[in-house]
């Protein structure tokens, strides 16, 4: 994925991307967008984030899969309206608090890129202990930075890069008109916990009740993806198969009214609605459908999990293309034609 002024494509989505000049204290480069740059008050909030390596030596650096699923590494720079600014930790409820000190990441070739996705809902301020709210709680706008960096402890992965800077983007929220109040609300029911997970975990304390109430209420409403997406992913979390197939049914119904959202979140929850409803051959193939269009997926811990329940022999693949990313050879790399 690219990062410029103006994008054609996220995914296989149009959509627009806010991004800035990235700025960073070594060859290591940390890159951040958004698909919008407008959201209301309680909308849930997904940003990408790229490590990329601009220099001519390999780097070392922490897995995109950890990038994601704990908050040792990345914290979280937000400054309003011209408050003071920030800094904010993610929460994560897999987090890991404790940093592994031989933790050796991995090798970023020169030229090399590592792409995931990130979920700021619920943040909390470094300096106030544990202090936990929701990140952009109030209208007005917010700019944001993500900023990079490694423990002392952690001696072999600090050798090579201990800290970066992204570029800042700045998101702009407004205040909710009833009807999107009544639909976001039941997002945050267990005070936004669900929503930091995103695409790492199956995780979720949602009503679905009250969710497939909004959604039949408001069922063309522009805020209404989000109560689908959000009750599919309740209703996988009961892990019985006859709510696996509402599951698959709300999912269907939600990439055929609303194509363009979040289409790699989308497909990698019907492929586990799939497996879990049984059909780990028709899971396999969406897993395999979804790898081709978004090959980042594969730095997703969700994804790497239930592809492998779902076809055992796609674990040495798996193996293979981790032996050969250390080894710093990528085959999904980008190439010139």
């Amino acid at each position: 994925m690219s990062f410029v002024s103006v994008s054609p494509a996220y995914g296989l989505c149009t959509l627009l991307f806010v991004t800035g000049i990235s700025h960073a204290t070594s060859d290591l480069r940390v890159e951040i967008a958004s698909p919008k740059v407008e959201y209301v008050v309680g909308e849930p909030v997904k940003i990408s984030i790229t490590l990329a390596n601009a220099g001519t030596k390999q780097l070392r650096v922490a897995e995109a899969s950890l990038l994601g699923f704990q908050s040792e590494y990345l914290f979280v720079d937000v400054a309003y309206e011209g408050e003071p600014l920030e800094r904010r930790k993610f929460d994560y409820v897999c987090e890991i608090g404790i940093p592994n000190p031989a933790y050796e990441g991995e090798p970023l070739r020169p030229g090399g890129r590592l792409e995931t996705a990130l979920y700021p809902n619920l943040t909390r301020n470094v300096r106030h202990g544990n202090s936990w709210r929701r990140t952009f709680d109030r209208p007005g706008t917010y700019a944001l930075t993500i900023a990079y960096e490694v423990p002392e402890i952690m001696t072999v992965l600090g050798s090579s890069i201990k800290a970066a800077r992204s570029n800042t983007i700045r998101l702009t929220f407004r205040s909710p008109s009833p009807q999107e109040r009544e639909i976001l609300e039941p997002l945050w029911t267990d005070g936004g916990a669900s929503l930091s997970l995103g695409d790492r975990e199956i995780h979720c304390l949602w009503d679905r009740a009250r969710l497939a109430a909004v959604i039949e209420r408001f069922p063309d409403h522009a805020m209404t993806p989000y109560a689908r997406l959000a009750l599919a992913k309740a209703l996988l979390v009961t892990y019985d198969r006859t709510y696996q197939t509402e599951a698959i049914s709300v999912l269907k119904t939600l990439s055929r009214s609303s194509p363009d959202f979040r289409p790699e979140e989308v497909g990698l929850w019907s492929a586990v609605a799939l497996y879990y409803a049984g059909d780990r051959t028709a899971a396999s193939a969406q897993f395999a459908s979804l790898l081709r269009r978004f090959p980042s997926l594969r730095m997703t811990p969700a994804f790497v999990r239930y592809r492998v329940l779902s076809d055992y022999g796609s674990i040495e693949e798996f193996r293979r293309w981790k032996t050969e990313r250390r080894a710093g050879i990528d085959r999904y790399a980008p190439r010139e034609e």
